[in-house]
C-alpha cells in the first residue's frame, strides 16, 4: 500500500491523473473477485489476502506503467539493497522464531506476560546490533544472550 503512495506522485507530477484512477478501479475489481475466491475456505484471513494482493497489483501496474513510458529508471545498485534487505528480514525472522517458544503460549498468555516478553525481544535485537555492527548481513545472537532471553521467556 505504501509503495502505491510512492509511485502514485509519478503520475500527478506529469499531470496524469487519469491513469492511476484506471488502475485503481481495475485493482478494485480484482480484488472483489478475490475476496470471492478466498473467503469461502479461508474465511477471514481469505479477506487479508485478497487486499494485499490487490495492493500488489495496483503498486506492480503503476510501476510497469512508469518503467514502460520512461519516467522511471531505478538506478544501479538495487538488486544489491534489496538482497540486504530480504538477508535482514530472514535474520530478524530467525531470530523471532528461535526466542518466541510455542505458539500456544503467545495465544494463551496474558497481556502481562506478553509484553516483557516482546520488550525482550527487542532489547535483545537492539543488543546485537551494537554488540556485532554486521546487520543486515552476517547478523549474529550470541548463545548467551539466546540463553538469557529464553530464560525470560519461559519465566514469563
Amino acid at each position: 500500500i505504501i509503495l502505491v503512495k510512492i509511485l502514485a506522485p509519478g503520475f500527478y507530477a506529469r499531470q496524469n491523473i487519469v491513469t492511476p484512477v484506471k488502475i485503481g478501479i481495475l485493482t478494485l475489481v480484482v480484488t472483489q473477485l478475490l475476496n470471492l475466491i478466498f473467503i469461502v475456505p479461508l474465511k477471514h484471513a481469505g479477506l487479508a489476502l485478497a487486499i494485499g494482493l490487490g495492493a500488489c497489483l495496483n503498486a506492480g501496474l503503476l510501476y510497469r506503467y512508469l518503467r514502460r513510458h520512461g519516467v522511471y529508471t531505478p538506478q544501479p545498485g538495487w538488486p544489491v539493497f534489496l538482497l540486504k534487505v530480504a538477508a535482514a528480514a530472514a535474520c530478524m525472522a530467525l531470530a523471532l522464531f528461535a526466542t518466541t517458544g510455542e505458539s500456544g503460549w503467545w495465544l494463551s498468555a496474558p497481556w502481562q506476560q506478553k509484553l516483557p516478553a516482546i520488550i525482550g525481544l527487542v532489547l535483545e535485537d537492539n543488543r546485537v546490533d551494537v554488540d556485532y555492527h554486521e546487520f543486515p548481513i552476517g547478523h549474529q545472537v550470541s548463545e548467551e544472550s539466546m540463553a538469557v532471553v529464553g530464560e525470560f521467556m519461559r519465566a514469563a
